[in-house]
């Protein structure tokens, strides 16, 4: 099993790292299955996993989806009706501010220094994330519980349950850290 990440809209600014790109890194390997496991995030929302999957399904690999349209949208949803209950809290909109300063800087620095598959895919981007969410359990611990968490807990139990080691799995570069600290070969 093997993680790949998309980088949302990121992808059409990144010269060796198009969804075209993507997909080659993923065909390259010969797996048997692709499987998505991407969740609607703010710069994600530029990309479908149907582009992707439209590049991938020519090449005779199967092309899944981890969640159904309507989870994804419970997912959006659970976020939002979080975000919006404690927005009656001040330092919400603080941590917020924050958060948004923080996302900003480390996409900005990232566009630099991701060149292609290896760099989206490796240790540095895995490390400035898992960093990112160390800071927002931070800041933002029921989020970071009740949503995150929980939601990458169900498609990790997802993908386990497919007991098969040759897949590739497609998952938000913010989410492949994740991914990888636990569910390690």
């Amino acid at each position: 099993m093997e993680f790949f990440s998309t980088i949302g809209k990121f992808h059409e600014s990144t010269e060796n790292y198009t969804l075209e790109d993507l997909a080659s890194a993923i065909q390259e390997k010969s797996f048997r299955e692709v499987y998505s496991a991407v969740l609607p995030g703010i710069w994600e929302s530029a990309i479908r996993t149907d582009e992707i999957k439209r590049r991938i399904t020519g090449s005779g690999m199967g092309f899944h989806d981890l969640l159904s349209e309507s989870e994804m949208e419970d997912y959006g949803n659970a976020k939002a009706a979080l975000f919006e209950a404690e927005n009656k809290d001040p330092d919400l909109k603080v941590k917020v501010k924050l958060l948004e300063i923080v996302d900003a800087t480390i996409y900005s620095y990232m566009k630099g220094f991701w060149k292609d598959s290896q760099s989206v895919n490796s240790e540095l981007t895995d490390g400035v994330f898992r960093a990112k969410h160390l800071l927002m359990s931070a800041v933002v611990t029921p989020f970071e519980i009740s949503v995150w968490k929980e939601w990458h807990s169900r498609l990790k139990d997802r993908i386990l349950s497919l007991d098969d080691k040759k897949i590739a799995v497609i998952v938000n570069v913010e989410s492949r850290y994740w991914f990888v600290d636990n569910l390690s070969s």
